[in-house]
Formats: structure tokens, C-alpha cells, sequence
């Protein structure tokens, strides 16, 4: 089924339209038994009567979709697995290519935890309703190898996340160029009588847009004229995919030396990285890695010893170097004798997807087949008492036996393609107050007319009087006119201006943005 425009709704047109009845029905108090209907039932009969009105066998789920104002939804049994979510979104969707894809959901922390496809619903949510987020979990290393655009253009939809939310790290003028490929994917061809003034700041592209990186943005919107959406898609990943955070989802980890700065740890196609800020501390492929494991919130990663020689010579380098930066880059989050890197995380629940899901990345684009993939077992809390954690692929199918099949269908003719998001251009947030330009041009020039009237000896005899006006005027609690200047008049003005200048206030009751990047 091809996904159109109707299917996909916003968050509040798709709430005005849920009908919860089947829910309500289910969740409604039991009836109550007469005393001869009760006295010919068990007590194991009573109790399980009473329970199956009490408790429903049934979970709704609702799905936000790469496009964040799209949103669907489904009523699961709780016996279905997130398996069967997942491909009920795909088909949604209609993607085929749907082991690139997962479903993400927050816990009452805002940690981000990726569903598990092999366990139920019901084991996984106490809830009756469960938001999720479609997402994309596994980026292809090859985009252009993709078989289908329709997965390459949720592929660009994910890459438009990562580039807004900060997690894809690149040039200025990198930023520039990928902001004129959406553009061009999303509006078309650049006409003068439509896109006018700085039309690029009604849309949100890259992380810290500033002015100047608009006005590149928009040359490079003008140089991509005749560029198709699908041309565009693809020259924005073959772009992207050859950077370092390309598919980089970072966790919030704790490290031993880690200068009390903010340290994540994530997977790409290539390895992990961690970071120590906005700093590469570790660069690991996935052949520099022996073993992951997890015990309670400690999580470790064991390297290979040539990993081990080659780190411990960059930081002697480092070290080495004058620049008291460049050192302090690789002096953090060192490598035990045991070859070992360690991290904190906030809880064990948080560890252990953090553990499974580097493995699961580890899996997919290292292992030759899915079936090949064997479960992992961590090490139980309580010996003998205790069971570790499991291990299983989350995928059906692995990257190499996605490169070696070939196309199932044929081509979709035609998808539905979401809009970008408008929002105040520029021009309109930094509107200025006409009052207050008024009042401090026509003090500015009374100031002006003043100093050329009087010369210099009638300003030193006034000097006496204004100081006896100002200890009057204290005295009286009455405002010293004679002594304003631009400074004070702009105080005054701007804490009495709420209503003329809402921006400047509105900003600040948003919340951070940088704390939300790795929420999304």
C-alpha cells in the first residue's frame, strides 16, 4: 500500500479523530455475580472472571513517523511483538527494505531505548497506550546501493534529523551545501517572486543556523535548479555517508577521567565512537573490538591490542604537543592494562540496552548472515541464582545478505513526499520596537541640540545644579530626566516592552535545545 497524504496525519488532527470505545469497553468494572452463579464458580473461577474484565489484552499503539508531524496508529494484542509493530509500519509505508528500520521509545527518564523485535508487547509495556518513534537504527554504508527510493528517501528524512539535532558533525560549508539539497528536494527550483528576502530562515536545517550560513545556503539553492527530489536525496547521502558521525546514535555514558564533561558512546556503520563533548576521544572499528559485556551499570568494552599500541602512541604525541587543547584531547578515558574501556550509565535497564544494542549493530554489518548470529549471554548479577542477559539479532537479514539480493519488486511510480515545516522567517522574529526608536532618536538629538547650544563654560556651572537636582530628585523617589542616557532608556524599555517584543521573551520559556538533541 503506498502511503499518501491522508494516511498521514498531524499529531492533532490524528487525536481529534482516535476512538478509544473498544479500550473503555474493555477496561470497564465486571458485573456482579448473584449469589447462585457465585456459589457454583471456583475460587481460582472467580478470581480470573474478574481479572479478564479488569485488565485489557490489548495495547494501542501510536507511531510518529520520520516526518514529525505525521503520526498513525493501531490497536495490538499484547501477545504481538514488536516485530510485528515494526511491519505493520513498513507496510504502512510501504518499504520493503525494513531491517534498516526500528522503533524507538523514551522511558520516565527520557532515556531512548530501541523496542525489542523478539519479545512481546505486553512483556515490554505496562501502559494501554505506548508512544513510538520510527526511525532508522542500521545506516546502509553504501546508500547508493539502496534498491528502492523509497528507502532512500526515509533514509534523507533521518539524515534531516541528524543534521537539525547536532548528532551529524560537519563543515560550515558542508552544512551549507546539504541545507541547498533539501531545499531544492522539498521546494523545488529556486523563482525569485516566491522565495524573496531570507526565505531560508522560515525552515530549521542544521543546528545553529545562523544569518550568514543562510545566505550560503540559499546560493547553493539557486545552483541545484532542475535537480530532482530523488537526485537530491542521493547527493545528500553519498555526501554524508563518507562523514565520521554518519549514523552515529549517541548514548549518555559516564567515564573515570572524563574532566566532568558530558561523555557519549554510540555505534556507527564502521564501529563506536565515544566522545568526551564535542571531542573524539575513541575511534573504534568493529575489527578493534574483542568483546562487549555489562555487569549492573558498568559497561565495558574490550580492544585489541593493537588498538591498545596504537591509542597509547597517539597520546604520547598528544602529549607531547604544546598546545595544552591538543593534549587534553586524548589525555581522557584511557585504556586499562586489561585492554578494557569502561563507562557509568544511569541504571542497569539503560546498560544493558546500551550493551545489546552495540552488539546488534556489531551483528549486522560484521556477520555474514542472520542465522549465523548465535546469542550472547552477559554475566548473571547472582550466580547460580540469576540468569544473565540475552543477546539475539534483531534483524532478519544482515548487510552482506542485503548486497547480494536483488530486487524483489518493482519500483513504486509514485510516494508521497512531506512538506517542510514553516516557521517565522528571521526577518519577522527581530522586528523592532517603533516606540523605543522613537524615544531614543528624539533623546539623541535633544542631547545633540543641547552640546551645541552651550559652550563648555555654561556645561561646567551647570554641573553644581544637576548634582543638587539629582540628591532632590533621590530624596523625592521622583526619576531623574537629566541624566538618562541609552543605556538606561534601553533597560526601562525593554522590561516594560512584554507585549511590542514577545520574541525576545518567548525564546526564553523554550526549552533547551541542546538537551534535546539526543532525545530525538
Amino acid at each position: 500500500m503506498v502511503a499518501n497524504e491522508s494516511s498521514m496525519t498531524s499529531p492533532s488532527c490524528a487525536n481529534s479523530h482516535l476512538d478509544f470505545s473498544i479500550s473503555e469497553d474493555r477496561t470497564a468494572k465486571s458485573p456482579i455475580l448473584d449469589s447462585s452463579t457465585a456459589g457454583k464458580m471456583s475460587l481460582f473461577s472467580r478470581i480470573s472472571t474478574k481479572a479478564g474484565f479488569k485488565m485489557s489484552n490489548h495495547i494501542v499503539v501510536t507511531v510518529q513517523l520520520l516526518n514529525a508531524e505525521a503520526t498513525i496508529q493501531h490497536e495490538f494484542k499484547k501477545s504481538a511483538t514488536g516485530k510485528d509493530v515494526l511491519d505493520w509500519v513498513c507496510g504502512h509505508l510501504d518499504i520493503v527494505e525494513k531491517y534498516f528500520f526500528g522503533l524507538r521509545f523514551f522511558d520516565d527518564k527520557k532515556n531512548r531505548f530501541w523496542i525489542d523485535l523478539h519479545k512481546n508487547l505486553g512483556k515490554q509495556f505496562d501502559e494501554k497506550r505506548v508512544m513510538l518513534c520510527f526511525r532508522v537504527r542500521f545506516y546502509p554504508p553504501a546508500p547508493t546501493e539502496l534498491k528502492e527510493e523509497i528507502t532512500r528517501y526515509h533514509i534523507f528524512l533521518q539524515i534531516c534529523r541528524d543534521l537539525l539535532h547536532g548528532r551529524l558533525c560537519c563543515p560550515s560549508t558542508l552544512s551549507a551545501k546539504l541545507g541547498g539539497l533539501i531545499l531544492q528536494a522539498t521546494l523545488g527550483d529556486f523563482d525569485q517572486k516566491i522565495h524573496s528576502g531570507n526565505y531560508v530562515s522560515q525552515y530549521r536545517l542544521v543546528v545553529k543556523q545562523t544569518e550568514s550560513l543562510e545566505n550560503k545556503i540559499q546560493d547553493y539553492h539557486k545552483s541545484f535548479v532542475g535537480y530532482t527530489p530523488a537526485k537530491c536525496e542521493i547527493d545528500l547521502l553519498v555526501l554524508v555517508c563518507q562523514l565520521e558521525t554518519y549514523g552515529f546514535d549517541p548514548y549518555t555514558v559516564q567515564f573515570k577521567n572524563s574532566h566532568n564533561e558530558q561523555t557519549y558512546i554510540g555505534a556507527t556503520p564502521k564501529g563506536v565512537l565515544i566522545f568526551e563533548g564535542h571531542e573524539v576521544k575513541h575511534v573504534l572499528l568493529w575489527n578493534d573490538i574483542d568483546k562487549t559485556t555489562f555487569f549492573g551499570r558498568e559497561y565495558k568494552i574490550v580492544v585489541t591490542n593493537e588498538y591498545a599500541r596504537r591509542h597509547i602512541d597517539l597520546c604520547e604525541k598528544s602529549s607531547s604537543l604544546k598546545s595544552s587543547s591538543l593534549s587534553r584531547a586524548n589525555s581522557g578515558l584511557e585504556i586499562n592494562h586489561h585492554n578494557v574501556i569502561k563507562a557509568k550509565c544511569c541504571k542497569r535497564d539503560f546498560c544493558k540496552h546500551l550493551w545489546q544494542h552495540i552488539l546488534a549493530q556489531k551483528a549486522f554489518y560484521t556477520a555474514e548472515t542472520a542465522i549465523a548470529v548465535k546469542p550472547i549471554f552477559s554475566k548473571p548479577f547472582i550466580p547460580l541464582f540469576t540468569r544473565g542477559s540475552t543477546f539475539r539479532s534483531q534483524t532478519s537479514k544482515t548487510y552482506h545478505e542485503f548486497e547480494q539480493e536483488e530486487p524483489t519488486r518493482e519500483q513504486p511510480t509514485h510516494f508521497f513526499r512531506c512538506q517542510l515545516q514553516k516557521h517565522k522567517s528571521r526577518d519577522d522574529n527581530q522586528l523592532s520596537n517603533p516606540e523605543y526608536d522613537l524615544l531614543v532618536k528624539e533623546h539623541k538629538k535633544s542631547v545633540e541640540d543641547a552640546i551645541r547650544e552651550k559652550s563648555v563654560d555654561d556645561l561646567l556651572n551647570e554641573q553644581p545644579k544637576k548634582e543638587e537636582e539629582l540628591a532632590r530628585s533621590e530624596e523625592e523617589d521622583i526619576p531623574d530626566t537629566h541624566n538618562l542616557t541609552l543605556e538606561s532608556i534601553k533597560e526601562e524599555t525593554s522590561s516594560k516592552s512584554f507585549v511590542t517584543t514577545p520574541n525576545k521573551h518567548f525564546r526564553q520559556k523554550q526549552p533547551n535545545q541542546t538537551d534535546y538533541v539526543l532525545c530525538q
